[in-house]
């Protein structure tokens, strides 16, 4: 881990943000279209309830859902398809219509880095890298604005719980000091 004294701070120009849909073949880099991202729930409540003798009894809640924003600017198709469902090509123009039985499990992974390859999706390649991966994440809204002097823009937002039935976590931390020497991902 890094030293106190040689902390740098992680700035978007070196992250790279993809989005996979469960069972799909092929990953989508959107940090090209992302001018915003923002995590927010997660809370966990805890009670505690007195018992006799002086004790008390800690009671763990369940954990709400975790929400994640991205401000997007709309360029194409493809941040549409979280919401409305998979793209189709009708009469030679892709199209996404709303179809409210195709929601799909979406891994959003979010890749901060100093080096990255030039495979696709892209892998840190050298010195510091943070990732955080949002597991079995559903989109639940895409909310649509545009100014008269601005760009057709939107937020994307998903949900994710913490964990899945089976107790395994949806919410995943990594971090290496050396990208180059220890496999990442």
């Amino acid at each position: 881990m890094a030293s106190e004294s040689n902390l740098d701070a992680w700035f978007a120009k070196d992250c790279v943000v993809t989005l996979e849909r469960d069972g799909a073949g092929t990953t989508s880099e959107i940090q090209g279209r992302v001018t915003s991202y923002s995590k927010s729930g997660g809370n966990k409540g805890i009670e505690q309830i007195p018992v006799f003798g002086g004790g008390k009894i800690i009671k763990s809640m369940v954990q709400e859902p975790y929400e994640i924003s991205f401000e997007v600017v709309l360029v194409d198709l493809v941040l549409f398809e979280p919401v409305f469902g998979e793209s189709s090509t009708e009469s030679s123009v892709e199209v996404v219509k709303s179809n409210e039985g195709d929601a799909a499990d979406y891994r959003i992974t979010l890749t901060w880095a100093e080096g990255f390859d030039s495979s696709s999706p892209k892998v840190p390649n050298s010195g510091e890298a943070l990732r955080v991966t949002y597991i079995n994440a559903n989109a639940t809204n895409l909310e649509e604005s545009e100014g008269a002097d601005e760009e057709l823009k939107g937020t994307l937002s998903f949900t994710v719980a913490g964990q899945d039935r089976s107790a395994n976590p949806q919410v995943v931390w990594e971090y290496t000091d050396d990208a180059s020497t220890i496999p990442f991902g």
